[in-house]
This record gives C-alpha cells, structure tokens and sequence, in this order.
C-alpha cells in the first residue's frame, strides 16, 4: 500500500509551455480593437503595459503563421507580405499609420529570433540531417525543413554563424526586462516622476538592468553590477553617472531606447486612414456637436424662463408678449416644449 500511495503521489513531469497562438485576438471584431498609442519615437505604449505587450506577442504569431523560414534574409521576403501582415494587423487593433516601420521592424526581429531558436533546438541540437529529419518540427514542412538543413549545413554560412554567436556570447550589458518594451519602460518612469519629466539614461539603466537577489544570473552579469555600483556612488556624491551609462562603447542610437523609427517626428496625435476608425471620429464628432448645441439652447431657455419670472414678480401688472413666452421651455417640461400661447383645456 505505501508502495502505491507513492506512486500516487509522484508528480507527473512538467508540460513545457506550449506556443501562444492568441486566438482571442485573430478573431476580435473591429468594434472591439484596442488603441494603439505611440510616444514620439513612434513606439507602441500603454497606461497599463498590456496592450503593447498583446500587440508584440500577437506579432509573432503572425509571422510564424505567414513567412517561411526558409527565406535567406528578412530584406528578399516580398513586398506584398510585409503589406498583408500590416493591413492584417490593423484589422485586431486601431493602429496610427505612423506605426507602421515600427511593426515591420518588430516582424522582422521576432523572425530572426524564431528561426534562431529552430535551428538551435532542431540543427545545433543533433549531428547527423537523418537525426535532424527524425526529429524535425511538426509546424514546418517537410521540403522547407530540407532547404534549411542545406542552408544551415554550407560551410559559408557555419563561417558567419560561428562569428555571430562569438560576439553575441561577447555582449554581457544584458536588460533583465522580460517582454517588456524600453519604450513602456520609459513611459513608466516618467510616469512616476512628480515632475512628468523623461528619464535619463541612468535611470533607464538602473531599471532594466536590476538583478533579484534570490536568482542565478551567468557569470558577465558581475560587471553590470559593478558598473551599477559606480553609477550609485557618483549619484551620492552630487555627480552626474551619464558617462558610465555606455561604459565607453558605442551602443547606437537605439540602445536604452528601443525599436524606433529614424523620421519620428514626435507626433502626440497619430493620423490613421483606419476607415473604420475615420467614420468613429465622424459620429463622435457630430455627436458631441449635437450634444453641445442642445446644451446651449437649454440653457438659454432656462436663462429666458429666469428672466421673465423675475419681471413679472417685479411688475405683477406687466403684460408680456405672447410670441416671447411661447419660445421659452416651460419649468416643468424637459424636453423644452414650447409654451402654448392659450389655456389647456
């Protein structure tokens, strides 16, 4: 019996994580498509993070779902697709045309990443194409997988490979931000600041490079941490830590920052051509007239009915004009009904 009750008892071993799919989103309605706002760089952020983290992982679905892999480079995948995925994306979400390199940039980073992780868990992984093909991915066809296996196994492209990972294995200035943006990081951080001020690029640094205490990190994370100790020493000392931000490398211009478009022109209200969106604008538009010209005319008859009470409790003998009271809405009517010239019968 004790046998069995430990038997019973063992736990079954975990069930890694499956691919996202974000089926909810694919089949949203138009009228249910969350805002996009961009910042003037024309990044994608949110009030509460969700949104632009949706967007992104939503990205990569579409682009597993729609560009093969067996593309050399994201610069020969043809025109045409990148417009469908565009046009596709702003079917699920009201997205301002200003974004649109930014979700084409994205596209194109989460493909690279996607092909990358393929051939380190389907490639890199074996020694032999026939362990390859017998382990192959189940979402990629057969004769595309054979392309990649001819691709990735020419001795030009091992070359290349070889020296990408060498000076990506060099890079050790990593963020500990997750699926997070640089760009809702930055809106976070002004956001919290009493001023509403931009965050420098330390406070940016302290921010997305902060390593928990009770988690292992690889060894190159040791030299952030000093870097971050010297950032913190020349603040309480009254020095600005700006010039140990970079650490004496020239990161670009996209570093601490994130994917952003070269000719942002820091636009606070993004135009769209989202018909849809365009005809919104319209009734929303002509709603609020309506509404505001209603106002007004209660108010005025309202001020009307006021004035005429008070000159007749002035003046008890004063006859005044049947055409004048007839434009003014009675005290009890709300709807404004104009007051009848006669007696009701």
């Amino acid at each position: 019996m004790e046998d069995a009750a430990d038997e019973e008892i063992e736990k079954a071993p975990r069930k890694p994580r499956g691919r996202s799919k974000m089926t909810k989103v694919h089949a949203r309605a138009a009228a249910e498509r969350p805002i996009i706002m961009l910042n003037k760089h024309s990044q994608p952020i949110s009030e509460d993070g969700r949104v632009d983290s949706e967007l992104s992982r939503f990205l990569g679905t579409v682009v597993k779902d729609n560009v093969p892999l067996t593309y050399v480079n994201w610069h020969v995948v043809p025109a045409e697709l990148k417009k469908f995925m565009w046009e596709y994306t702003r079917q699920r979400y009201i997205i301002p045309d200003e974004a649109q390199w930014w979700v084409n940039r994205t596209l194109a980073d989460l493909w690279r990443v996607h092909k990358s992780r393929i051939k380190k868990k389907y490639y890199t992984k074996y020694n032999s194409d026939e362990e390859r093909l017998q382990n192959r991915p189940e979402d990629i066809p057969l004769e595309d997988f054979k392309q990649l296996l001819i691709y990735w196994g020419d001795d030009e492209i091992k070359s290349i490979a070889e020296d990408n990972a060498e000076r990506r294995n060099s890079y050790t200035d990593t963020h500990t931000i997750g699926p997070k943006s640089l760009a809702q990081v930055r809106a976070d951080l002004k956001k919290k600041d009493p001023n509403q001020a931009s965050p420098s690029n330390a406070k940016v640094y302290f921010e997305t490079r902060e390593r928990k205490k009770d988690r292992e990190y690889m060894p190159t994370a040791k030299a952030v941490k000093k870097r971050i100790k010297r950032m913190k020493k020349l603040i309480s000392s009254g020095k600005d830590p700006e010039i140990l931000v970079a650490g004496g490398k020239d990161h670009g211009r996209e570093w601490l920052v994130g994917r952003s478009c070269k000719n942002a022109g820091g636009t606070s209200a993004p135009s769209s051509t989202d018909p849809y969106v365009e005809q919104l604008t319209r009734t929303i538009k002509e709603s609020i007239e309506s509404e505001l010209e209603a106002k007004v005319n209660r108010k005025v008859q309202e001020n009307m009915t006021m004035l005429l009470k008070k000159l007749e409790e002035a003046n008890p003998g004063m006859k005044l004009d049947v055409d004048i009271r007839a434009t003014v809405s009675s005290d009890g009517d709300d709807n404004g009904t104009p007051v009848t010239a006669g007696e009701t019968s």
